[in-house]
């Protein structure tokens, strides 16, 4: 479409706006429009011209039009097929609090490595997960380099990687852990709050090793009474738009058969009686297949952060030594270890891939442990003079 228009000097000049199709990159129309023209006929034959090139080589956006978040919106729905819902959701909050405020506006072949390294710095000196925010923005210019060949090379395979220096990671894989006289004394504070279904959750942690979110998967078909065993097959995990979900395991390692000492058999069996009565006063019937082990009021399976809940809840009530939910799960790796059993029965009880895993994040020993290695070791050498 041809217009005439005044410009700011008071004089006459032509311009056109012209529709240029659907950008087969987001699907949105794209107009253009061109100003400047002498004459009606010399706008006119400009747009003519655009748009027979247009015809003859498609849409074509110019790199320069492009930003990193154009970019990322383009690359997320394809990556979205290639991970779980959980990660998905994960990955894309981490980009959007940590990635898209540092390249979001920026044009993409405006992006250099020099810049890049300097947000690399910033990263590294407050993000202890620096090199998953490395990673995360070398896979969306690297979309924009061999799928939409908006750029030649992808400036951040270039930057280099700060390292931390060893002493400062020491206690990397230590975790708070509980004795075994401290734990005792944590089940027993517990049970006296509420011998029910909070008892239950950390009886389940401290005796068999399980993640937050594997318990709350648990169904009472995963029980086996007979052979007094729980099986590991779901995991729950916060899905698109912080839903909960369940899903397979963190690895197929994960997939495991956990023999169960008698007590805690008990306590399970005891549990589902309980449940049964607290469910049917609700209005729910548990006796079915897909009933789960821990639940709501609405009869659902908890959220993966439940037992974190109830371990806060637990620390307002009563006084306990400083613990973690994971560090129960670290206690019981431990306290196996300390009990005799292998670090092949203890990375399968705990639903590692391989033992360098149990090596690197467990076999760690406390201040008192240490002291008696010492001692033992000089009475060891007295008896022998």
């Amino acid at each position: 479409m041809i217009k005439k228009y005044t410009k700011k000097d008071g004089s006459k000049a032509y311009m056109y706006v012209a529709y240029l199709g659907v950008d087969p990159l987001t699907g949105k129309q794209k107009r253009t429009t061109r100003r400047g023209f002498k004459t009606k006929r010399e706008a006119r034959i400009a747009e003519a011209q655009l748009l027979a090139e247009i015809k003859e080589n498609g849409f074509i956006e110019s790199p320069k039009q492009m930003t990193f978040e154009q970019v990322f919106n383009l690359w997320i729905p394809i990556y979205e097929t290639t991970v779980k819902e959980s990660t998905f959701q994960m990955q894309k909050d981490v980009i959007r609090l940590h990635i898209l405020p540092k390249f979001g506006q920026a044009r993409v072949d405006k992006i250099t490595t020099q810049y890049c390294q300097t947000i690399v710095n910033e990263w590294f000196g407050y993000y202890s997960k620096y090199s998953n925010l490395i990673g995360l923005t070398q896979r969306i210019l690297e979309f924009a380099v061999n799928n939409l060949n908006l750029i030649k090379d992808n400036p951040m395979k270039k930057v280099i990687r700060p390292k931390k220096k060893n002493e400062l990671r020491e206690d990397k894989y230590k975790a708070p852990t509980y004795s075994a006289k401290q734990l005792n004394d944590f089940l027993e504070k517990v049970k006296e709050l509420d011998p029910g279904q909070m008892y239950v959750v950390f009886r389940i942690i401290a005796y068999t090793g399980m993640r937050e979110g594997e318990v709350c998967g648990l169904k009472w078909t995963d029980f086996d009474e007979v052979n007094g065993t729980l099986a590991v097959r779901r995991t729950v995990a916060r899905g698109k738009d912080y839903k909960k979900i369940l899903q397979n395991t963190k690895s197929v390692a994960g997939q495991r058969t956990i023999p169960l000492d008698q007590e805690t058999i008990e306590v399970l069996k005891n549990w589902k009686k309980t449940q049964r009565i607290e469910m049917f006063k609700l209005g729910f019937n548990t006796n079915h297949k897909d009933q789960f082990i821990i639940t709501n009021e609405f009869n659902e399976f908890q959220y993966s952060q439940y037992p974190y809940a109830l371990l806060k809840k637990i620390r307002k009530k009563c006084e306990i030594d400083p613990i973690t939910v994971h560090g129960l799960r670290h206690t019981h790796c431990t306290l196996l270890i300390e009990s005799g059993a292998s670090l092949k029965e203890v990375q399968d009880r705990m639903g590692h891939e391989d033992e360098s895993m149990v090596l690197k994040v467990y076999l760690h020993i406390n201040e008192e442990k240490k002291t008696e290695v010492g001692t033992n070791f000089a009475n060891h050498i007295a008896q022998n003079q």
